[in-house]
């Protein structure tokens, strides 16, 4: 078996707590969610794009079960779109390298957008400073920057 099946089929068991998630949201799905993320994160530790998304689906299983009904209505739509990205990059065609990072860091960019709604739903905002632009975009495809982003996320989300 080469490595993009194995890839393929050690996800099964997240997919299957996914769908189980898109039919009725539970504390045991949600649960399941965060340890079936952690389960595979050491499995994908040559693929900082698929670790960067396990670690979103991850985060985002812990803030689900956390605030229950008083998640943000988007979160749920960033776990299946986390989700399917990670198939993509993980699929039998393997994709270029070029292509997991475009794929990860619009999924990386979309799920900061949502942590700054929560923040923003959460406490009063001051005044923000005007941001450019796409002044920081191309940072965001440099691993360590991912790794970075997604630990400051992941710490204000489950304080």
């Amino acid at each position: 078996m080469d490595k993009s099946t194995e890839d393929r089929n050690s996800l099964e068991r997240l997919k299957s707590t996914i769908l189980s998630i898109d039919w009725e949201i539970t504390d045991e799905c949600l649960s399941d969610l965060v340890s079936e993320s952690d389960r595979l994160l050491p499995f994908f530790r040559d693929n900082p794009y698929a670790r960067a998304l396990l670690r979103i689906l991850k985060t985002l299983g812990h803030y689900m079960r956390k605030h229950k009904a008083q998640s943000h209505q988007e979160a749920i739509k960033r776990i299946m779109s986390a989700f399917a990205s990670l198939e993509k990059i993980v699929a039998d065609e393997p994709l270029p390298e070029s292509q997991q990072k475009q794929i990860a860091t619009m999924e990386v960019l979309a799920f900061k957008n949502l942590k700054s709604k929560i923040e923003r739903q959460h406490a009063p905002q001051p005044m923000m400073e005007p941001v450019a632009f796409g002044a920081e975009t191309p940072s965001c495809l440099d691993p360590a920057t991912f790794q970075q982003s997604l630990d400051a996320v992941e710490k204000r989300l489950n304080p």
